[in-house]
Parts: C-alpha cells; sequence; structure tokens
C-alpha cells in the first residue's frame, strides 16, 4: 500500500490538517550549513572582529548585510523542501543486471516552484547523527528534480538489481540546497514497495528436446506460423503482432488470426528439464531464457516447478505469471544497503 509522506518544519504546521485526514506521514525536515556555509560564516565572524576591532562603521554594515542574506537563504532553502507531499508508486519489474527505477510522485500543489530538489541513498541506523556530521561533504544524487509549482512531478530512483527476488531501496534522503548552496535542508524517506526482479535470462535458447507437441484437438484455436484457417476475437494476452491490423483499421473490430499447424503446438517447461544445471539460479536463467523465447515464438507453454504449476497460456500476463513464480522460488529480499 502507498504512503503519503509530507516534508514539514518543526514545529509542524496547523495547515496540514487535510493531510492528516488522508492518513499522511509527517516527517521533519533538518538543515545545517554546507561546507560554503561554514566557510562563509568563518569569513563574517573574521568580519565582525574587524569592525569590532577598528570601530569601522562601513566594516559594520558588510557584516550585518551579508549576516542578514544568510539568514534569509536558511529560511529559503527550509521552505524549498517543507511542503512537499510524496508518495511510492509501484515499481515495474526487472531482470537481474538491471537498473530497478523506484517511482516517487511529489505532490507540490501549494503554488510554489521548487529548485534543485536531489535524493541519494543513506543508511538506516544513526543516519541522522551521521548526516549532521557530514552534511558539510560533497555528495553525488542517485536523483534530482525540479518541482513546479500546482503539478504532480515523477522521479524514478534508480538502483542496481543484482540478483532475483524482492528488491527494496531502503531508507532514501531528500535535500536540497537551493539557493545559494550556504545550507543544506533535507528528510528522509523510508521507501517500503519492493520491486520484484525477475532472474537473469541465460543459457540456451533452443527447447529441451521431446517437448514440444502438436494438440490436434485445439488445432486452429492459438497463434502460428503455418497455414492462414480465419479469424477469432481478441482476448486479453494475444500476441500483438498476431492481430488483424488490416481488419480493425477498417473499424470491423479487433480479431486475432487463426492457423493450422504450429499454432496449436504445447511447451512444457519442467524443473526436470533444467536439473544436470549446477545450480538454481542457472536453472532459474535458463527457463527464465526459455519463457522469453517461446513467448517471442508465440508458443503456447506452461511452467511447472516444485510446489508450483502454472498451465498452459501465453501473453504478457502470462509471461508476467511464469516469471514471477520463478522470482518468488525460494524467494530473496535484497536490501540494497548491505
Amino acid at each position: 500500500m502507498s504512503e503519503t509522506i509530507v516534508l514539514e518544519q518543526y514545529p509542524f504546521s496547523a495547515r496540514r490538517t487535510a493531510a492528516e485526514n488522508r492518513e499522511t506521514k509527517r516527517q521533519r525536515v533538518y538543515i545545517m550549513p554546507t561546507r560554503h556555509g561554514a566557510v562563509f560564516g568563518l569569513m563574517l565572524f573574521a568580519m565582525a572582529m574587524g569592525a569590532i576591532n577598528y570601530n569601522n562603521s562601513m566594516a559594520y554594515i558588510l557584516t550585518f548585510l551579508l549576516s542578514s542574506l544568510s539568514l534569509v537563504t536558511l529560511l529559503h532553502t527550509c521552505k524549498n523542501l517543507a511542503g512537499i507531499l510524496i508518495t511510492q508508486a509501484p515499481a515495474s519489474p526487472v531482470f537481474a543486471g538491471e537498473l530497478a527505477k523506484f517511482p516517487l510522485i511529489l505532490d507540490n500543489r501549494n503554488g510554489q516552484l521548487r529548485l534543485s530538489i536531489a535524493f541519494i541513498k543513506t543508511k538506516k541506523k544513526w543516519s541522522l547523527l551521521v548526516d549532521v556530521l557530514t552534511s558539510t561533504g560533497n555528495e553525488i544524487p542517485i536523483a534530482s528534480c525540479n518541482a513546479d509549482a500546482n503539478t504532480f512531478n515523477r522521479v524514478d530512483l534508480p538502483v542496481k538489481a543484482k540478483q532475483r527476488g524482492l528488491l527494496h531501496a531502503g531508507r532514501i534522503k531528500v535535500f536540497t540546497t537551493f539557493p545559494l548552496g550556504l545550507f543544506k535542508a533535507w528528510s528522509y524517506i523510508d521507501m517500503k514497495q519492493p520491486c520484484l526482479v525477475y532472474p537473469k535470462p541465460a543459457g540456451q535458447k533452443y527447447f529441451p528436446p521431446f517437448k514440444l507437441t502438436e494438440d490436434i484437438g485445439i488445432q486452429g484455436n492459438a497463434s502460428g506460423t503455418d497455414d492462414f484457417i480465419g479469424f477469432r476475437n481478441y482476448r486479453a494476452g494475444d500476441s500483438i503482432k498476431d492481430i488483424a491490423w488490416k481488419a480493425y483499421a477498417q473499424h470491423k473490430g479487433l480479431f486475432v488470426k487463426r492457423f493450422s499447424g504450429s499454432g496449436a503446438d504445447k511447451l512444457h517447461l519442467s524443473w526436470d528439464d533444467v536439473s544436470t544445471l549446477p545450480d538454481v539460479e542457472t536453472c532459474l536463467s535458463q527457463l527464465c531464457l526459455w519463457i522469453i523465447e517461446a513467448e517471442s515464438q508465440s508458443l503456447q507453454y506452461s511452467l511447472e516447478l516444485p510446489e508450483v504449476f502454472i498451465d498452459t497460456g501465453h501473453g504478457e500476463e502470462h509471461q508476467h505469471r511464469c516469471l514471477s513464480a520463478l522470482a518468488h522460488h525460494n524467494i530473496k529480499i535484497i536490501n540494497p544497503e548491505k
């Protein structure tokens, strides 16, 4: 279930009572000087000491002017982050070895333009203490954006999916140093929705022997590449390359071409076909490749794993169901912080 987080200054604003009714979680915004801000503060202190020592009115004016500038910058830096509502959206499945993208929806409907908002991964334990001690250091964000006023903005946080299973992004720090880089305001987002990571497709592309059989009883009900025998109505999950696009362009409806011969072929993939491979991950990778190949060839296929059986079918939904079964086999929960 998606959770909405509202970033607020401390003490929490009473203006967010509507947000509380929507079961939002309030998260405090912290602020500290950056490295440039610390140097700027030391410079102001030196200028103040010089003005006091020489009793120079112009030095006083310049010191107070720059001090006022720093205070205004502090307020604008905190305001640039406070008040944003952030919701995590579901992440699309990926294959092992690819970049998983965790989408965040930034609700910025309060009429204020927000610039240079960045995101970075951080460790959960002692994160606040570490961030306070290292707030002046340079950090390389994994994503950044500008949130336009009165709009929803989407940000995709990339995380490397090293192995199959359920990938959790962990804790994310959102921060900004706008407008002058003298202060850094930040808060935290606990990413709770995982990303499903399929096994990495690898192995032999040819199918296991003696598994490709023709069922005369359903001949012509599935898609194929031999003799054309007619049309049937489109069903969810049918391959788009088998759709009769000419008939659709003539406003006759959405139909799928029917063929005889290999259109009725059924491919049964089972754990026994890969039992001779050296380890579990290699077996899952081989089955994953066969599923992708079978789908690309519009074959009807089924999958049998220990304690799991998926009946014959084809299409994107069927492929996702089979690949999900491979990903959940002795499932692994992946934490990128480790």
